[in-house]
């Protein structure tokens, strides 16, 4: 550690803000109420069915923030290279609100996610993607990668 202080060495948050300890101790669980919890009983934090994810087991997932297609591409087949079931495809705020890029205001478009204003920008998206095998969402936007399915089986 060379003489830092153990908090700001040791401890590491995440984004949720939650501090992770590199070590836990039995102390540590003691006045957590549901740690003698059962799957499918209150207070439902191992899940809500008694066989927790056992059928339906969860989804791998990594949320990719590019601009364009090309971009989100390439990260999604790295992500399911490496594991992911799931993608997770963040649109610009023009393509959430169904506006076309070229009479969008600028700060909408390709700000914090993917921009796609036609059939061939998806494609190029999820060009090689198995949308079969890979679960697909795009958060409060309309399913993009479902609509890309019906136009392009």
């Amino acid at each position: 550690m060379k003489g830092a202080p153990f908090d700001k060495k040791m401890l590491t948050q995440t984004y949720e803000g939650i501090t992770l300890r590199p070590l836990y101790c039995r102390e540590d669980i003691q006045n957590l109420g549901h740690v003698n919890s059962f799957p499918g009983f209150v207070p439902f934090v191992r899940g809500a069915t008694a066989s927790g994810y056992l059928h339906e087991p969860w989804d791998v997932s990594q949320e990719i923030i590019t601009s364009s297609p090309s971009e989100f591409n390439h990260a999604a087949r790295n992500s399911v290279s490496r594991g992911s079931n799931a993608l997770n495809m963040v649109l610009d705020q023009a393509t959430r609100d169904g506006h076309d890029p070229d009479w969008a205001r600028p700060e909408e478009v390709g700000h914090g996610g993917l921009s796609i204003a036609t059939l061939g920008d998806l494609d190029r998206a999820l060009e090689g993607v198995d949308l079969e095998r890979f679960a697909c969402s795009s958060g409060r936007a309309p399913p993009a990668c479902r609509l890309r399915r019906c136009w392009r089986p």
